[in-house]
């Protein structure tokens, strides 16, 4: 990152998966330059393949809606705004290609920047190495933070819109609609099966299937507790809820990156280490990337032995993890 919100030739290591830690901004900053970076390469995909006349009547996607960020927030994004400077973003990338018949697959590596103008996201590719833009498929990000609480009625609404409340940290507003799109997938009743599944072993209580009621639009999601009783799942726990939302998320994205701002707040140190389960699960089952800021000892030393710990300075981590020799494995941001 070079530039953006403020942070001046950063560089940060990406594996899977990766845990960022310690009390600085960076942490959700990653997170956001992260999404800024595939809205860049969405626009510049749809910008290409839009039509001479398109491109002319300038009816080609708006990058800032294409972001689901108004432009007011969106300025926020550069480092000054009395000059104008423009920021960038560019991220390395290591894709396995097939060999000959009898050869290994070997892997080739690429790199991909973006250079964004001061209050707009029309970027312009910097950067660009081992790699042609058009041959660079868009990653599929899913951000998600910690679930807050549900509205007492969720109508039914388009994927698109679940995705930009997503994007904008409100997953507990459409939660019940991420059950309804688990359902609906091809495989949606095995899916679902395997989420009541998990659910019941951690929680003790059974979830039954979403069902969507037309006049008015709601959702109704039900669980039956430990004596039997059918209760909505507004009454249910911040630690179900957790891990229902990431249950749901890991379905809908195989194969995708999430990208987790702090997931483990406010959970038991029981409940993170079922997440951790599910997050082992997800890549080893569907090859899905987890990126996610954390604060919790079991998410450090998990990201410690599988994956990178990333923090600003060895100050950051916990006396007990240093001791354990957590400092000589983790990474610390360079500027």
């Amino acid at each position: 990152m070079e530039g953006f919100k403020g942070l001046n030739d950063v560089t940060v290591p990406l594996r899977n998966p990766t845990v960022l830690t310690g009390e600085f901004e960076g942490k959700t900053s990653l997170l956001q330059a992260l999404m800024v970076w595939r809205n860049g390469l969405a626009h510049w995909d749809r910008w290409n393949q839009a039509s001479a006349h398109e491109k002319d009547e300038d009816r080609a996607v708006d990058p800032l809606k294409e972001a689901r960020v108004p432009p007011r927030i969106a300025n926020m994004f550069w480092p000054d705004e009395q000059t104008g400077s423009p920021f960038r973003v560019t991220v390395e990338g290591c894709t396995a290609t097939s060999g000959a018949p009898g050869e290994h697959p070997s892997d080739h590596h690429w790199s991909c920047g973006f250079e964004f103008p001061y209050a707009s996201l029309d970027a312009e590719p910097v950067n660009v190495s081992g790699i042609e833009l058009g041959a660079l498929s868009l990653p599929q990000f899913s951000p998600a933070g910690p679930i807050s609480g549900l509205a007492v009625h969720e109508p039914l609404i388009e994927q698109a819109a679940v995705k930009g409340f997503l994007d904008q940290g409100h997953g507990s507003a459409v939660l019940r609609n991420l059950c309804m799109q688990v359902l609906e997938m091809p495989d949606g009743s095995n899916a679902w099966e395997e989420i009541a599944d998990h659910i019941e072993r951690w929680h003790q209580v059974r979830i039954e299937e979403p069902m969507h009621i037309v006049d008015p639009s709601t959702i109704i999601c039900c669980y039956q507790d430990q004596l039997g009783v059918r209760r909505e799942l507004i009454t249910a726990s911040r630690g179900l809820l957790q891990t229902l939302n990431l249950l749901c998320l890991i379905e809908l994205n195989r194969g995708g990156t999430l990208l987790l701002d702090t997931p483990d707040a406010g959970l038991s140190r029981s409940t993170v280490q079922q997440h951790i389960n599910l997050y082992r699960y997800a890549i080893r089952s569907y090859g899905t990337q987890i990126i996610t800021a954390a604060h919790s000892d079991p998410m450090m030393l998990w990201a410690s032995s599988d994956g990178v710990l990333v923090a600003h300075r060895e100050s950051d981590l916990p006396q007990k993890l240093l001791d354990e020799g957590l400092g000589e494995t983790a990474r610390y941001i360079s500027k």
